[in-house]
């Protein structure tokens, strides 16, 4: 899964397939708008600060075949993973990569009936 920030300027779709060659060297690959998606987080910490912050994402799938090449400034590693190996490591993934892969699965499996 590539993510990344929408650079000034930049459309989400260009974001996305800049974002998958930056990190994964994938290119040419069409990618399928699958959803769009909101998560928030508050935290309250007494001794430092409060922090609200909400990002919102967009979700593509792609179907490739093809070499990966990891960048390597940004990606420690690539794996390729099934569903029930990902989640078995949630621990080891952020809370909103996590709250996307789940959307995902939500999503992809909804719009797939």
């Amino acid at each position: 899964m590539a993510g990344g920030v929408v650079g000034f300027g930049e459309s989400y779709d260009e974001s996305a397939y800049r974002e998958l060659d930056e990190e994964m060297g994938i290119r040419n690959t069409p990618l399928t708008h699958i959803t769009t998606f909101s998560y928030s987080v508050h935290t309250h910490h007494p001794e430092t600060c409060t922090t609200n912050w909400r990002l919102i994402g967009i979700l593509y799938d792609c179907v490739y075949d093809g070499p990966v090449t990891k960048q390597d400034e940004e990606v420690a590693e690539v794996l390729l993973l099934s569903e029930q190996q990902i989640l078995a490591r949630e621990h080891d993934i952020t809370p909103d990569g996590m709250f996307a892969f789940r959307t995902y699965l939500t999503t992809s499996r909804t719009t797939a009936k």
